[in-house]
C-alpha cells in the first residue's frame, strides 16, 4: 500500500475510534500488514502536516479538522505520560462540583519515583503531585467524553488531600468550608469519607481529618471507629 495511504488510513482510524489516545504498539497491532517503520514515518509526516498531535512519547492523537484542536480530552493528554497517575487536586474539586474555582493548570497526581517532567506540545500547563505508595487510593475512572474516559481522585479521597496537606489547598480555613459544602450542599455520606480515610497509612493526617469531621459532622460513632484506627496506625510506625 502506497504511503498515503496509510497516512489516509491511520488519520481515520485516529478520528473515528475512542479511546482518543493511541499508543504506536497499539496502531502496530492494528495494521498488521505494515512494517513499524512504515507506520512511524507516516505518523510523523502526519504530525507534520498538521493532522496528528503527539501526545507524548509513543502516543497520538488526532486532530480534528472542524477546531484544529486534538480530538483527545486534555485531561487524557495530561495523565498519558505516566503509568500511574490521576486527575487530582483543583482540577479534580472543580469536577466533584465542591469549588466555584476555575483551575488554571491541569492538576495530576503521580506516584512516587516519577523522575521525569514530561513536555506537552498541545495543553498549557501541567502541575504535578507526587503521591507516596501507602496513600494512593481513592482513584477511580470517570468519564469525560462519549468514549473517553480518565483516571481521578475520587470525591472522598480529594477531600481526604486537602487535610493531608492543607496549604496546597489554600490552607486550613479553605479546607474547612470545602467539608461543609461536601456535607450540607452535596450531601455525602459521612461513612464515604470515613471508609476512604480508613485506607491511609498516615495517622497525622488522619487525627487532622478527624478534627474536621467532627466539627463539620458532629461526634459520630464512625469517627470514634476512625480515631481507634488512627491510634492503630500509630502503633504500626
Amino acid at each position: 500500500m502506497p504511503m498515503q495511504h496509510l497516512e489516509r488510513d491511520l488519520r481515520q482510524y485516529l478520528l473515528a475510534t475512542r479511546p482518543a489516545i493511541y499508543s504506536t504498539a497499539t496502531l502496530r497491532q492494528t495494521f498488521l500488514t505494515h512494517p513499524s517503520v512504515s507506520i512511524q514515518a507516516a505518523l510523523r509526516r502526519l504530525v507534520a502536516q498538521g493532522d496528528v498531535a503527539r501526545v507524548s512519547r509513543g502516543r497520538y492523537t488526532a486532530i480534528d479538522p472542524a477546531t484544529s484542536s486534538p480530538t483527545a480530552h486534555s485531561w487524557a493528554q495530561a495523565l498519558a505520560p505516566f503509568r500511574t497517575a490521576a486527575i487530582a487536586g483543583y482540577t479534580a474539586l472543580s469536577h466533584w462540583q465542591l469549588t466555584t474555582q476555575l483551575p488554571s493548570v491541569i492538576d495530576v497526581a503521580v506516584l512516587q519515583g516519577v523522575h521525569h517532567r514530561p513536555s506537552y506540545s498541545s495543553i498549557a500547563r501541567v502541575r504535578l503531585i507526587v503521591v507516596p505508595p501507602g496513600e494512593w487510593f481513592g482513584v477511580q475512572d470517570v468519564w469525560i467524553a462519549d468514549g473517553e474516559r480518565v483516571a481521578m481522585f475520587s470525591r472522598s479521597r480529594i477531600l481526604f488531600d486537602m487535610f493531608i496537606r492543607p496549604a496546597r489547598y489554600g490552607g486550613w480555613g479553605n479546607a474547612m468550608e470545602t467539608l461543609e459544602v461536601a456535607h450540607h450542599e452535596l450531601d455525602l455520606p459521612l461513612r464515604e469519607l470515613t471508609d476512604t480515610a480508613a485506607l491511609s497509612h498516615s495517622p497525622l493526617a488522619i487525627r487532622r481529618y478527624l478534627r474536621g469531621l467532627r466539627e463539620v459532622y458532629g461526634n459520630q460513632p464512625e469517627l470514634e471507629q476512625l480515631s481507634k484506627l488512627a491510634e492503630q496506625r500509630q502503633t504500626e510506625k
